[in-house]
């Protein structure tokens, strides 16, 4: 998405600290500035929501990151079998905080397929 210049920025939703205590935000973005440039890792963003433990929770917990950023418009990528749950909760989540905001639900086949997915957004084309 961020190569093909539909995207302006690409949001993940991380834990605040690793079990042992180190901030999972620094160490993500060095991983994608090594692995895929500084260009592209200038335009994520990660979200923190520590402390969630179901697709409802971790709702709330963006939602309020979505509008601290103040995005109108997001891109929901889940697995195909999570999809409808998630887009469900997603859309009756949002509007308390703004009823603008557009949610397209993007669904991939599987984990494996969504980890694909998400490296295809994030891969430079050589």
């Amino acid at each position: 998405m961020l190569q093909r210049g539909s995207a302006e920025r690409v949001a993940f939703s991380v834990t605040k600290e690793s079990y042992w205590g180190e901030e999972i935000a620094p160490i993500a973005r060095n991983y994608i500035e090594t692995s895929y440039g500084g260009d592209l890792a200038s335009r994520l963003e990660f979200c923190e929501t520590s402390g969630v433990s179901s697709t409802d929770q971790e709702a709330e917990a963006l939602s309020a990151c979505i509008q601290e950023h103040r995005w109108k418009t997001i891109a929901l990528v889940t697995s195909n079998g999570h999809s409808r749950r998630a887009g469900l909760i997603w859309r009756q989540t949002l509007p308390k905080r703004d009823p603008s905001i557009q949610l397209p639900v993007d669904r991939v086949a599987d984990p494996g397929e969504m980890l694909k997915k998400l490296d295809a957004l994030t891969h430079k084309q050589q």
